[in-house]
């Protein structure tokens, strides 16, 4: 007579990896949220542009112009009569960066301007204008 064993470890499913994977998903998602929502933290509401492209990624300088004029680069608020010389100072030391002008959609348009002949005196041609996706809300 033939005598069967059983074997005593029965399949189990381990939850480990699975919870794992869920905290990697989460911390991706919220990365994302983050880096998608940075100029809206600054209090600038970008214009909508109708055709653009998208910007690659690499290092930006860029230069935001709020709503009443104030001048920042980066972060930093900065006179518009220095903005230019450290526009320049920045791209020199960074040589493949490229810089972005950012205006707040309820700013003057002069303000624009302004800076535009500020950078071109400095001999700064090169630069994108950032804005949001017509069709986005």
């Amino acid at each position: 007579m033939r005598i069967r064993r059983s074997n005593a470890a029965e399949p189990r499913l381990e939850i480990t990896p699975l919870i794992d994977v869920v905290f990697l998903l989460l911390t991706f998602f919220v990365f994302a949220l983050v880096l998608m929502v940075r100029v809206d933290v600054m209090g600038v509401q970008l214009p909508a542009l109708g055709e653009a492209d998208a910007a690659e990624a690499g290092p930006v300088i860029s230069v935001t112009i709020a709503r009443d004029g104030t001048a920042r680069i980066d972060s930093e608020t900065i006179e518009r009569e220095d903005l230019a010389a450290v526009v320049r100072e920045r791209l020199d030391a960074e040589e493949d960066a490229r810089l972005f002008l950012v205006l707040d959609e309820r700013g003057v348009i002069a303000d624009l301007v302004d800076v535009m002949n500020r950078l071109r005196a400095e001999g700064i041609t090169d630069l994108q204008v950032v804005g949001r996706p017509a069709d986005s809300e």
